[in-house]
Formats: C-alpha cells, sequence, structure tokens
C-alpha cells in the first residue's frame, strides 16, 4: 500500500505518562491523515487523530453516504473528537469499485466490501501503531445501511453502532430474504448474516424529524414499504421497534436507543451544523465509556 507521507512530529505535553498511554511522536495529530490504498484491495481512507487521543483510543469508524465524501464527516467530526478524545477514520467506497457497497455487494471482480473496508482499518492499526480500547461505527444515510448490516455478518467484535438517516434497512426476520430481512438468499453469495450480532450490539438510531420526502434517493419498493413504512423516519421508527423488543427479550432493554433529531431532514452537513447530532452522538458513546461491564 502506498501512502502520503506524514510529517514527524516531536511529542507534545499530551504524550506524557500523566495521559496514559503516548502515541508514536511520528504521527501527525490534529491535521487530516489521506492513505491511498495498493494492491492489497483496502479502500482509500481519512484518518483523524486528536490531540487528546492516546494509543488506546477509541476508533470510530465513519462510512459516508451516497455523496462519497468521507473527508466531510473528518472535517465535521473533529471537533467533538478532540473533546472525547477518540481516533476517527473515514474509508471511501467509490462509485467505480463499489457502487452498492450499501447492501454488501461485491464488486464486478468479486471482491467483498467489507473485506475491503477491513482491510483499511487493520492497515491504519498497523501504520498508526495503535490497539483501539474500543471499536466504533457511524454511518449515514447508505453508510447506516452499509454499518448495521455489516455488524450482522459478525466478522469482528464492534463496541457500538450509530446508524442516521438511513433509507431503509434489513430487518432481523429470518422470514424474509436478505437483504430485506436475514433469510437466505443469493444475494448473500453463500455468506452468512445473523441478527444475533446486532442484537448484542449497543446501537443508536438517528433521523431528522422532517426527512419524510420520498424523493429519487429513497428506495420505494413495495417490500419494504410494506414492512417497514413509507419514509426513512417511519422505517428508523419501525426497525428500532423490532431491534428493542428482540433485545428486551435477551435481557438487554437498554442495547439500543432511538433519537429524532428535531428540524432535521436529509442532510449530514446540517444535521451537524444546525441540529446537535454530533453532539448527541458523542454524549451516547461517553455515556457507553462510563458505564460498568
Amino acid at each position: 500500500m502506498s501512502v502520503q507521507p506524514i510529517p514527524a512530529l516531536c511529542a507534545s505535553k499530551t504524550d506524557t505518562a500523566a495521559h496514559g498511554l503516548a502515541m508514536p511522536e511520528s504521527l501527525l495529530r490534529s491535521k487530516p491523515i489521506s492513505v491511498v490504498a495498493g494492491e492489497d484491495g483496502a479502500l482509500d481512507y481519512i484518518a483523524y487523530v486528536p490531540e487528546t487521543a492516546r494509543s488506546d483510543a477509541p476508533l470510530l469508524v465513519c462510512v459516508h453516504g451516497i455523496k462519497r465524501n468521507p473527508a466531510e464527516q473528518i472535517f465535521r467530526f473533529a471537533a467533538y473528537a478532540e473533546r472525547a478524545g477518540v481516533i476517527l477514520l473515514a474509508p471511501h467506497f467509490t462509485r467505480k469499485r463499489f457502487k452498492r457497497y450499501q447492501t454488501l455487494t461485491p464488486d464486478r471482480q468479486g471482491n467483498l466490501p467489507e473485506v475491503a473496508f477491513e482491510r483499511s482499518i487493520d492497515n491504519w492499526l498497523e501504520r498508526s501503531n495503535t490497539a483501539p480500547g474500543k471499536l466504533y461505527l457511524f454511518g449515514f444515510s447508505g453508510g447506516a445501511q452499509f454499518v448495521h448490516r455489516y455488524v450482522m455478518l459478525g466478522r469482528r467484535k464492534i463496541d457500538a453502532m450509530v446508524v442516521a438517516s438511513p433509507g431503509w434497512f434489513t430487518l432481523p426476520d429470518p422470514d424474509l430474504p436478505y437483504p430485506f430481512g436475514t433469510g437466505q438468499s443469493r444475494k448473500l453469495g453463500g455468506r452468512a448474516i445473523d441478527a444475533g450480532w446486532l442484537l448484542n450490539t449497543p446501537t443508536l438510531v438517528l433521523v431528522g424529524e422532517r426527512d419524510t420526502a420520498r424523493n429519487p434517493t429513497l428506495n420505494t419498493n413495495a417490500v419494504i414499504d410494506r414492512t417497514q413504512g413509507a419514509n426513512r423516519v417511519e422505517r428508523a421508527s419501525n426497525w428500532y421497534n423490532r431491534v428493542s423488543c428482540l433485545q428486551k427479550a435477551l435481557m438487554k432493554p437498554d442495547a439500543c436507543e432511538f433519537r429524532i433529531v428535531k428540524r432535521a431532514t436529509h442532510s449530514f452537513s446540517r444535521m451537524v451544523q444546525r441540529h446537535r447530532m454530533a453532539e448527541v452522538m458523542f454524549d451516547w458513546l461517553r455515556q457507553l465509556e462510563r458505564a460498568p461491564c
């Protein structure tokens, strides 16, 4: 993998023993770090290391929507990450390579989006010489679709995920074929998907109060309309209710939370800038950090 060089930095005051484990001195802080993928199939990605981060800091991996702009997620979340001491990573699913990454659809060569996604995470951990204390996922719109489906693959432990404004969901229903539910279908290509992984993952569901438009970017498949609702607000609410009920049956009553973002429509930038979505998310993650095991 070829990468853009990272300038060496001297150790700062935050790299002292008073702050716990020190980050590598060569790692650039408080500036976006762009990495270009090479032959191993990893996605390009952008990383952001706060000045306050330790080497065991939580890693929040952010997945973009169909506008495919990972840099915007880094830009919007950077100030919150600084306060929380959380490292950010934003992979890039290009339209040319992974046109339908949202539903875990392979590229033309049969390469799986979840494998490319994981290789980006592993590349960052190796080159930054860090081992996150917690691994969190965030996805907006199409990214939220990818995130909740990825968790159900059970490929690695995810400590929490935030799904914001997805157009539609995979329901934890084995009677519906994937991607509508968790039942077997040819679209899985032999992969196994299991709602059990989802039910064991603390989840925050976010959606804008005014995100009710049925525009061309919303999947209006009749099966989705019938089983999930007519718009993103209805679908998020219905999915939350299904997941929450199943979690309560497993004695996990606090594992899934649902928040309406007041006055917000379907805009990532406005949800962060005007409607406090990032504050809600990072506050929720902080509460998880403080919760007893």
